[in-house]
């Protein structure tokens, strides 16, 4: 089995997943890049879901790929990028 890879992303916190009240389960962040990164919601990343359209700088393991072929990440630490901090 590979080891997970480390990534560093940029990109902005979106909704997945929404239980019956409409209230967020599974977030992404859709990247610069255009990409897709599932985030795995363990404790790590159930803050995320109190930042939903916020840019953001994730950093995380690579643990898999979803049904879908997007990259699912195990969220390691993350910080909310400032409108002065956008480069």
């Amino acid at each position: 089995m590979k080891h997970p890879r480390e990534v560093s992303v940029k990109g902005y916190v979106t909704v997945l997943d929404k239980d019956k009240s409409g209230n967020p389960l599974q977030v992404a962040i859709n990247a610069d890049d255009f990409s897709r990164y599932v985030l795995r919601m363990d404790e790590k990343a159930i803050p995320l879901l109190r930042m939903i359209d916020k840019r953001v700088h994730i950093k995380g393991l690579i643990v898999g790929e979803d049904p879908s072929g997007n990259t699912v990440v195990k969220l390691l630490r993350v910080s909310i990028i400032q409108k002065q901090d956008q480069d």
